[in-house]
């Protein structure tokens, strides 16, 4: 703190206690299994009893300080997953130990992920439309 070391004792309880709130605003309460997803950390590492022994590593918690200052949390929580899914299962998937898009490739799944968010936008603008105006059987 202040610039010097500190033990991880001394910050276990409040480090925990931010995880687990900034992870709860992305992911919601059950936040294990989509923050493993995300960051590929191995989902025990990403536990309330293993964050309180051995915290998490520095870009871990960037990336969760990133994700739960976005305007929308909870939404980039669901971006976050479906950015990994993409990336894992998608066709510019590669297939190795730690699944995901070569460097190369991010500019493609990029506009692949802008394409699909905007069909899923307007998927959900023509299902509130046909709910607010519902069409009358004529037989």
């Amino acid at each position: 703190m202040a610039g010097r070391p500190v033990e991880h004792a001394a910050i276990a309880e409040a480090l925990s206690d931010a995880v687990e709130a900034a992870a709860g605003a992305v992911f919601g309460g059950d936040y294990v299994n989509p923050l493993s997803r995300a960051t590929g950390l191995n989902r025990r590492t990403v536990t309330r009893d293993r964050v309180l022994r051995n915290g998490l590593p520095g870009w871990a918690l960037a990336f969760l300080a990133r994700a739960a200052a976005y305007e929308h949390p909870r939404a980039m929580g669901y971006m976050l997953q479906a950015a990994a899914e993409m990336s894992e299962r998608g066709s510019l998937a590669q297939g190795d130990a730690l699944p995901g898009v070569r460097p190369r490739d991010r500019e493609d799944l990029a506009i692949l992920a802008r394409l699909g968010l905007e069909e899923a936008l307007e998927l959900v603008a023509v299902a509130r439309d046909a709910k607010r105006s519902p069409v009358v059987d004529r037989e």
